[in-house]
């Protein structure tokens, strides 16, 4: 028993003497110098913007340490395990820390530190350079890796501080199994002392808790060494950790154990709102951005004393400069205002149109066609002062500019970005047309621009043979066009084949633009379908494409089809019907010739009876003047009838008797080149596509449609690799679904074989009368083909028209077992889709940055004829046509009385006076309408809704 009381009071005034000694180390701590470490942890998303690495979405904290130089690695990872309270049992830490290679162009990075050398020479790094010294600290998965300890301090508890408190050197631990079970406290070799230490310290500090404390400590220190076995080479790999989810702790609000950064003693300057005296800046708009930021905050106004490349001083004695042989400014006089606020203001006069631009870039460039209401609103909630707009709208344009260039820079810059992408793209297209500028001289004027991504020639190439051309209007400061084709896929997807930037919309720039299609996208591939509208300009180039045999761009098997939307368009201004149009439509979509001839007879009783009915009843209130087709007889083929003028046409036959059917009628297309494609409504929802680029740049432009085809590339080839895994048929998705609602269809066919020779059968068709009814029997006449030839025929003409089987046809196989697929064009099978998407198209910004491109360099500019002349915005939307109106319904009724829409003036309630006070104005007008005026004609257009 003496000999175990001796140990107990040893082991008390061993706690008494390493108490004493923990307070003096905690004050030497406190009071000596010390080096500031910001700190990054908790779970978060690395960001990166233009200065690099950007950790903002982690939380942050200010850790010190008196001399970090003499850490190795273990002894770093020790502190951090320690000041972060985790169990070294489950957990270790991975340090990353900030670095940039270059001190003159700084751009942020994350290093890994595994070694001590490493470390050491990024602390001596930073002091060289003035840098913070910034970590990213995570918890990983495993105990705390080691390195040789060679040169290590065995003194654990002098490794730092986490906090400004005077009575804390390393945080408590309150969760987990890490301090050592007091109950079997470890004394000498195995004796063991089952007793509680009681009492109380030097300073009155309770011993139970001292004993908790430095166990925990000796504890760590003792897993230390025996890991401390082998130290690894500088030139070893850096060690690969497997992250797990952050520990709780490390993401509660204020922990009591982290002191949290006040922004007074930061260093380098993160954008965080605050200036402070000694804070680093990239650039000089850095530092004017954080003084303008701080005065509204403030709500002070200050002036610029000086300023320059190197100096910039402000009125309350605030000034930055850039060190010698640095490229960073420095904050290095601050004085802050001692006046008070006598009262607030709406407007701030450091609130530039730049600083706008800088704030709100962001929001600017991924808002797309941001109106500028909304950025006067996004400063009133950030900064609290209302700008003008005029003010917002220069915001505007300089966030453009500085994200896409100006528009002289893009002319400049197009050639450049083009063949960057034809360099990295093969069989990528591109031509560029030029001329001699007048004004400004010694350079080129970019008159004409082509290109096609090879991976969209290759999606066409596996494609249908039908192109869809048409344009649309640039709506930024110079004026043009932007000329598309555009093809579809066996899912009828849009495939965006080849655009070209024009001047307008004419028969050269048509030309020009048809004949790079032949020789850069079209190539060797024969029988090509253009659907397109009935642009005089456009029907000049496609008939000397053609006709001409002699030129290098000859191109006879083209094939050329109006468009059906623009076809009832045309009907409408001369019958102003939506009905009729609409049974014009069905007319040209007709593929029966019994049906055909059956709707040309109706149309033709129909509008003679519509003519006459307006001959005789005539609405002085919508007067319509009829406009027939425009004479075009030297530019499209002559049946040798003369055209009538919009008077004499009395039906529909005199209205259309000019015009080649197979320009318009499915029925009569040849061979079925359009293969099923009746408008161009593939190049007008890709021209809604273009609608929020056309007011940007000729090089975001072409950004802009790189990056949406390669969107459409990753999801379709996604898609098509999922229709290949369905082994139950060979075709894509459309076609699939196709042909199992025909083979629905054909389960209600009656088949009868007539054939002899041939495979010929008969198939009626289900009646479709109700019941008491009868629409007569519908026969049609299936033929098939051998098996080596794989053709069929219907009297229905579909299986040539769409160039797929019709259910006559899936009926007619059935009858004697044959399969079908066998009818189906190649260009719906899966393989098919699957080819068209699998491309890539590889951008050109990480090779080459053009938006700063320019100056004495520059060699094309663009044409000032093409500038926009006057003032006020540029048109964006397009004047609404005859095509709008008669999809749309027409003017509406609005009256001229009270204002209101659904009535005429002489039929409104409000008119107390009665019809006669209206009816001469309405006559006079009637009477100018029939003289040709359009002025009542365009007023009533305008109210279209």
């Amino acid at each position: 028993k003496e000999e175990g009381k001796t140990s107990e009071l040893n082991f008390e005034a061993a706690i008494v003497i390493r108490a004493s000694w923990l307070k003096r180390s905690r004050r030497y701590l406190i009071n000596a110098g010390m080096s500031a470490f910001r700190v990054y942890f908790s779970e978060g998303e690395i960001m990166e913007n233009e200065s690099g690495v950007n950790l903002s979405n982690f939380r942050q904290c200010t850790l010190y340490h008196p001399n970090p130089d003499t850490l190795t690695m273990p002894e770093v990872w020790y502190w951090l395990t320690c000041t972060f309270s985790l169990d070294p049992g489950i957990y270790s830490v991975n340090v990353r820390v900030m670095w940039s290679r270059s001190a003159n162009n700084i751009r942020w990075e994350l290093k890994n530190v595994t070694r001590s050398k490493a470390w050491q020479d990024w602390l001596a790094g930073c002091r060289r350079r003035g840098y913070e010294y910034v970590m990213l600290v995570q918890a990983c998965q495993g105990r705390v890796p080691t390195e040789s300890a060679a040169g290590q301090s065995s003194n654990r508890e002098e490794l730092g501080s986490s906090s400004h408190e005077e009575d804390e050197v390393v945080a408590p631990h309150h969760g987990g199994d890490v301090g050592p079970d007091i109950q079997n406290l470890s004394i000498q070799g195995d004796e063991v002392v089952n007793r509680h230490p009681t009492g109380e310290a030097d300073e009155g500090e309770d011993i139970p808790a001292i004993v908790e404390e430095i166990e925990r400590v000796d504890r760590h220190a003792i897993e230390d060494e025996e890991n401390l076995a082998a130290e690894e080479n500088d030139d070893e790999d850096e060690q690969e950790v497997e992250e797990v989810p952050m520990p709780a702790s490390w993401n509660l609000e204020d922990p009591g154990y982290i002191a949290e950064n006040s922004c007074h003693d930061s260093i380098w300057f993160y954008g965080d709102g605050q200036i402070n005296l000694g804070a680093m800046f990239r650039d000089k708009t850095g530092l004017q951005d954080a003084v303008k930021s701080w005065s509204f905050k403030t709500q002070r106004q200050f002036r610029v004393v000086k300023s320059n490349k190197t100096e910039y001083t402000v009125v309350f004695r605030l000034h930055g400069h850039v060190p010698k042989y640095e490229s960073y400014w420095i904050l290095s006089k601050l004085q802050e205002h001692s006046c008070l606020i006598r009262n607030t203001r709406e407007s701030h006069r450091n609130l530039t149109a730049a600083y706008v631009a800088n704030k709100y870039y962001k929001e600017i460039i991924e808002g797309d066609d941001l109106p500028v209401r909304h950025i006067i609103k996004l400063v009133e909630k950030g900064e609290q002062y209302t700008i003008s707009y005029h003010k917002a709208w220069r915001a505007k344009q300089k966030a453009m500019e500085k994200r896409y260039g100006t528009f002289e820079e893009a002319y400049d810059t197009l050639s450049q970005m083009l063949n960057i992408l034809k360099i990295r793209n093969p069989r990528t297209y591109v031509a560029v047309q030029d001329r001699e500028s007048i004004r400004p001289p010694n350079y080129l004027v970019m008159q004409r621009a082509f290109f096609a991504f090879g991976a969209c020639i290759l999606a066409f190439q596996c494609s249908r043979p039908v192109l869809c051309v048409d344009g649309t209007f640039l709506t930024g400061k110079y004026r043009g066009q932007i000329l598309t084709a555009v093809g579809a896929d066996a899912n009828n997807q849009i495939i965006p084949v080849a655009f070209a930037f024009v001047e307008s919309e004419n028969y050269e720039s048509w030309l020009w633009f048809l004949q790079h299609l032949k020789w850069g996208v079209v190539q060797k591939r024969t029988s090509i379908c253009i659907i397109h509208d009935r642009n005089a300009g456009l029907l000049k180039a496609i008939k000397e494409l053609q006709e001409d045999g002699d030129g290098a761009y000859y191109w006879p098997d083209m094939h050329s089809r109006w468009c059906m939307r623009h076809m009832g368009a045309n009907f409408f201004k001369q019958f102003n019907n939506r009905r009729l149009m609409n049974m014009f439509k069905r007319l040209c979509k007709a593929n029966q010739s019994t049906k055909f001839d059956e709707l040309w007879k109706q149309l033709d009783e129909v509008t003679r009876t519509h003519i006459r009915s307006k001959q005789t009843n005539i609405n002085l209130l919508d007067v319509h003047v009829p406009q027939a087709l425009e004479p075009m007889d030297d530019l499209i083929p002559s049946n040798g009838k003369k055209r009538r003028s919009s008077k004499n046409i009395k039906c529909f036959t005199h209205w259309i008797e000019c015009e080649p059917n197979d320009k318009w009628a499915l029925l009569h297309d040849t061979n079925g080149a359009r293969h099923g494609i009746m408008t161009t409504n593939l190049a007008e929802a890709y021209n809604v596509v273009l609608s929020k680029l056309r007011p940007l740049p000729l090089t975001a432009i072409v950004e802009g449609i790189m990056h949406r085809t390669t969107m459409w590339m990753r999801t379709r080839r996604a898609a098509a690799l999922q229709q290949m895994s369905n082994a139950q048929t060979p075709f894509c998705k459309k076609m699939a679904e196709y042909l199992q609602e025909k083979a629905n269809k054909a389960r209600f066919h009656t088949v009868i074989t007539t054939g002899n020779v041939r495979r010929r059968w008969e198939v009626t068709c289900r009646t479709k009368g109700d019941f008491g009814s009868s629409t007569g029997v519908i026969t049609h006449e299936v033929t098939l083909g051998h098996e080596s030839d794989n053709t069929c025929s219907c009297s229905c003409n579909k299986p040539k028209l769409l160039h797929k089987p019709c259910s006559h046809v899936l009926a007619a196989c059935a009858k004697i077992k044959l399969d079908s697929t066998s009818y189906v064009s190649t260009f719906y099978l899966k393989d098919r889709v699957l080819n068209a998407w699998s491309a890539e198209i590889l951008g050109w910004r990480s090779l080459q940055h053009l938006v700063e491109t320019g100056g004495d360099n520059r060699i094309y500019v663009p044409d000032l004829d093409l500038l926009k002349a006057g003032k006020g915005r540029r048109q964006t939307r397009r004047l609404r046509n005859d095509m709008d109106a008669s999809e749309a319904g027409g003017p509406v009724r609005r009256c001229e009385n009270c204002l209101q829409y659904g009535h005429r003036t002489r039929d409104c309630k409000n008119n107390k006076e009665g019809t006669s006070s209206t009816m001469e104005p309405m006559q006079q007008r009637a009477r100018r309408n029939r003289r040709g005026s359009q002025g009542a004609h365009d007023r009533e257009e305008g109210n279209l809704q």
